[in-house]
């Protein structure tokens, strides 16, 4: 990740990401981050629901209705989708 100081803060940017912003830049004058609107998973406990799914820390969850939900979720430029059973973290 590339971290980019902001007003007393951070924020990260995975390098393939950034790569891929800068390759677009090269070749075609212009680029597109082309990343949808969603939830963006931070972080996934281990042996959680999420996790069983499939879900992935950097995931952005794209829909979400109900408590065992099918989810859309999006990774490395692709959407995706995963069964989850939604719950507290005190179930993990």
């Amino acid at each position: 990740m590339v971290n980019v100081p902001a007003d007393n803060g951070a924020a990260a940017i995975p390098v393939d990401f950034a790569m891929d912003i800068a390759n677009q830049l090269i070749e075609h004058g212009t680029a597109s981050a082309g990343t949808p609107q969603g939830l963006f998973v931070q972080a996934v406990a281990p042996g959680g629901p999420a996790a069983a799914a499939g879900i992935h820390a950097g995931d952005v969850i794209t829909e979400s209705p109900g408590d065992a939900v099918e989810i859309e979720h999006w990774r490395d430029g692709h959407t995706a989708t995963a069964t989850v059973t939604l719950g507290s973290a005190s179930q993990t």
